[in-house]
């Protein structure tokens, strides 16, 4: 059954009916999730243009587009089509390491055409992103954030120029700096100046910038919150974005604050918070109330 289905899917997609092939073959491939039929589904959805589902689809078997250079360079192209050219940067400095001399000039090549991957619509919106990514603290907080889900459509020296001031912007919630900081360390290893939550600049190299998921205070509180027997399992998840979020209010200076007290305040465990810690959670929660919905 699941092989007449990639027969006819194949079928259609030879009679330039791609629709009608990515259909039989999404169905082809939720009855027999393996490599081969995913590849074929992605190279359907990547003829009919369906360029971010086309990346979803091969995300699910990353490692095998990584081992065949054919493939990942499709893979690539998609993504850049799809409009993640701040990732595709990400993605080559993970994978520097281990390209050849060919591997590298290849993709370096591809990076460098990137805005002729992009449609009309996504030139226009990453114009609108740079045109207003230097006066971010000038928008509301629902703007800000619908600037900065774009800014993947930069590469890491646009970012870097146009958000330069952003970091010492006291108009910017603190959240939103810190949250800019992690994507650019993500892409960048630049040297930046970042207004900190006590309104002080601090000198932060990128290069040397753990991801928050790293440091052992957040490994903590994740698994104090997803292991306690006291909070509902729907809670969860919410009191873990809460956290996160108030962890990244004090990015990147987290491992010079005492960590019993930002666990305690992670938790809302707040009643023998130190003297400092006291303090530091009144100014933690001011810059949380500025942001409402901000996700990160």
């Amino acid at each position: 059954m699941n092989e007449e289905l990639i027969e006819k899917a194949q079928q259609a997609y030879d009679n330039g009916h791609y629709d009608q092939a990515v259909a039989l073959m999404e169905e082809a491939y939720l009855k027999n999730k393996n490599f081969h039929n995913n590849y074929y589904l992605f190279k359907f959805l990547k003829k009919d243009q369906k360029w971010v589902q086309a990346v979803t689809v091969a995300n699910e078997y990353l490692n095998e587009y990584i081992q065949n250079d054919d493939y990942f360079y499709q893979y690539f192209d998609c993504r850049l089509h799809a409009g993640d050219v701040l990732e595709c940067f990400e993605l080559l400095n993970q994978l520097d390491p281990y390209l050849n001399s060919t591997e590298r000039q290849i993709l370096a090549q591809k990076v460098k055409l990137y805005p002729s991957y992009l449609s009309k619509e996504q030139q226009e919106l990453k114009q609108n992103v740079l045109r207003k990514l230097k006066y971010l603290g000038g928008f509301s907080i629902h703007e800000q954030r619908e600037i900065l889900n774009n800014v993947n459509l930069l590469n890491p020296q646009e970012l870097f120029l146009n958000c330069r001031s952003v970091f010492l912007d006291q108009d910017v919630p603190c959240v939103v700096r810190m949250s800019l900081l992690n994507t650019l360390r993500k892409a960048s290893n630049n040297q930046v100046k970042v207004l900190n939550l006590f309104n002080e600049v601090i000198q932060v190299d990128l290069s040397k910038l753990a991801p928050i998921e790293e440091l052992p205070v957040y490994v903590k509180i994740k698994q104090q919150i997803f292991d306690s027997k006291k909070i509902a399992e729907p809670l969860k998840f919410r009191m873990f974005s809460e956290a996160k979020m108030k962890l990244f209010v004090v990015y990147p200076e987290i491992e010079q604050i005492d960590q019993n007290d930002l666990i305690e305040i992670a938790l809302l465990q707040t009643e023998n918070l130190s003297p400092k810690g006291t303090i530091l959670n009144q100014q933690i929660n001011r810059e949380i109330d500025k942001i409402n919905d901000f996700k990160i």
